[in-house]
């Protein structure tokens, strides 16, 4: 008899409230939020100093770019990171949108680990460019790359151009990718 007395106990309400779901957490734009990230994952990757210059805002979403820049030789290593809050979680992983194709080489995939979605995209290095853009004056390499992640409403989106001697690889360049985008959904957050 004891068995069947328990199981009508199965399913009943926890006393303690903890089966209603959690609040969802709140996000917002952050102003100067480029000086408030570490620039030292840029810094550990390009070296140089960083420099930091606001773009023009929209009432829904703000962007930046933080550039480490060394001078002999000239190395310029550019993120340009735009945050928005979305009106809702569906509306953030439209703007979330996806890697764009790879094509033969490169990455193009969906990361985990990193908010509620994230993805990268790292086209393959170009190697050398034959007629580099002033003032480089040797040889240098261009690499562009991608990336974006969402938490709640937050959306960050990534964008890295570094123009080098030697730029950093796949595995930099991604790692380098989630860390800014890591550290902007947890500015966002209230």
């Amino acid at each position: 008899m004891l068995p069947v007395a328990l199981a009508g106990c199965a399913g009943t309400a926890d006393p303690s409230g903890s089966s209603s779901p959690s609040p969802a957490a709140s996000y917002r734009v952050v102003d100067d939020f480029c000086t408030k990230l570490d620039h030292q994952p840029l810094l550990d990757v390009a070296g140089g100093t960083t420099q930091v210059r606001d773009r023009p805002d929209r009432p829904d979403r703000k962007s930046c770019v933080l550039s480490a820049v060394s001078r002999d030789p000239l190395a310029i290593h550019a993120v340009t990171i735009t945050m928005l809050v979305a009106p809702s979680p569906a509306e953030a992983r439209e703007s979330l949108g996806g890697p764009p194709p790879a094509g033969a080489q490169g990455i193009a995939r969906e990361v985990s680990g990193v908010g509620d979605g994230a993805w990268v995209s790292i086209p393959p290095d170009s190697g050398p460019m034959t007629d580099p853009p002033e003032p480089y004056d040797g040889p240098v390499t261009s690499r562009m790359a991608m990336a974006a992640a969402m938490a709640g409403t937050a959306v960050a989106h990534v964008h890295f151009n570094f123009i080098a001697p030697q730029v950093p690889d796949d595995a930099q360049t991604e790692e380098l990718a989630m860390e800014y985008a890591r550290q902007t959904l947890d500015l966002m957050a209230d």
